[in-house]
């Protein structure tokens, strides 16, 4: 059972990191809503990345194993950035500011 959830996190995560550079490519008038989705679709790659390393525990405890902790942090960076995207869809003048930030506290405070 492992094989077939490692198999589907990993296509999952391919397929993300493929909808992130193309709707961060994509030039609609929407730029910040776009950002915002292609950086909500790389966090959850590399929160699906980082289930592949729980389920490989031996290979990632001796080959990487500060990958284990700081993947686990890009979780926190999820409802921010859902939040943020939702706001930037509900807002019709909705601009990112540096006070947005503040919603990445906990990710930035467990990242570093």
């Amino acid at each position: 059972m492992d094989v077939v959830v490692k198999y589907i996190c990993i296509i999952l995560s391919v397929q993300l990191i493929i909808f992130a550079l193309i709707v961060f490519k994509r030039k609609n008038g929407l730029e910040t809503n776009n950002h915002l989705l292609s950086f909500l679709f790389i966090t959850i790659a590399i929160s699906l990345f980082d289930r592949i390393l729980f389920l490989n525990k031996e290979f990632a405890v001796n080959n990487i194993p500060f990958a284990i902790f700081i993947l686990d942090t890009f979780q926190l960076a999820v409802l921010p950035l859902l939040f943020l995207y939702a706001k930037s869809f509900t807002d019709s003048d909705f601009k990112l500011k540096p006070f947005h930030a503040f919603h990445l506290l906990p990710f930035l405070y467990c990242f570093f």
